[in-house]
């Protein structure tokens, strides 16, 4: 009764707060599923209507990242960002596309909510809100309920440790860093898991590192299971790991001032066999080049979860 109340309270806070947009936009917030399984997507709807008879113009209402997204448990408190709208939130706006809204006219966007905000592992009910500039949504009540398969997920044992800390070796650790993160530490076997790289000069003076050659970043990946055993390469890894080797440093330089965050990216799923289910612990190394002190900067550790999707019963056809 305690969380339903704290819910309410949050919905008529967030409702009580909106506002006629400009012109009279109307901005409304639905989903076709207002009931969720843990760690599912949850898709809403969100459509601007132009309700006047007058034609006019806008500067959102076709993507997702248009929006500002409210999102609070049933006790009011804000559910974390994800780490891709913490990159979002970063980067620098230039400003969206004019769009002609004639009268009476919508547009609409699809959000999936999971994709910038990390939900808890466990159930609850959820209040969702978006807004633009001075106009809000209605507040949107989505219920997550738990997964019918109490097997989809593996547990291991607390303190599983299978690859090394952030730690690196060399001279250049004292002025490099690598920074990694997913959009979510719950996927699905076969789904792309892109691993988000961030080479940091810690350093107060300028560097002049080897340029990558694509946003594949050329990092070393080193992917484990939950006993620490080696995950397996696909074909494409161990050419990737090949090619790393024959260039070597023979690249274009990238000037490197002090606190800039080279970024990259690596889909593992290309090069790492993670089809098994389980526990995964992942770790991208940059081999120093020899020029800068040699030795490596190894990054953080990521945990993965990796469940397979549910499997519906096939039901009989009619007669038997």
């Amino acid at each position: 009764m305690k969380t339903i109340l704290h819910l309410f309270l949050a919905a008529v806070s967030l409702a009580a707060s909106a506002k006629p947009g400009r012109a009279g936009y109307t901005l409304n917030i639905a989903t076709a599923e207002p009931v969720v399984k843990v760690h599912d997507d949850i898709f809403i709807t969100a459509t601007v209507t132009n309700p006047s008879d007058e034609p006019e113009w806008i500067d959102f209402g076709e993507s997702a990242n248009d929006y500002n997204i409210d999102v609070r448990d049933g006790t009011g408190n804000f559910v974390p960002e994800s780490a891709y709208r913490r990159r979002l939130t970063r980067s620098v706006f230039t400003g969206g596309r004019m769009l002609p809204m004639p009268p009476h006219k919508t547009v609409t966007a699809s959000v999936d909510i999971t994709k910038y905000f990390d939900f808890p592992e466990s159930p609850g009910t959820y209040a969702i809100q978006l807004s633009r500039h001075d106009l809000r949504s209605n507040v949107l009540i989505i219920t997550v309920i738990p997964t019918l398969a109490a097997n989809d997920l593996e547990t291991f044992p607390e303190g599983t440790v299978a690859l090394q800390p952030a730690a690196s070796s060399g001279a250049a650790q004292k002025d490099f860093s690598l920074e990694i993160e997913v959009d979510r530490s719950m996927v699905f076997s076969g789904q792309t898991i892109p691993v988000y790289a961030f080479l940091i000069n810690k350093s107060s003076r300028n560097i002049s590192i080897p340029a990558p050659n694509s946003l594949d970043s050329e990092y070393g990946i080193e992917v484990r299971n939950a006993e620490g055993e080696t995950m397996p390469a696909t074909r494409a890894g161990r050419a990737r790991k090949n090619a790393v080797a024959v260039i070597g440093d023979h690249k274009a330089q990238f000037l490197m001032l002090p606190g800039l965050h080279l970024s990259g990216e690596v889909d593992i799923t290309r090069y790492v066999d993670l089809r098994p289910q389980g526990t995964c612990f992942v770790q991208l190394r940059w081999d120093v080049p020899e020029a800068l002190g040699g030795g490596e900067i190894r990054s953080n550790v990521l945990k993965l979860s990796i469940r397979g999707r549910a499997v519906q019963p096939q039901q009989p056809e009619p007669g038997r």
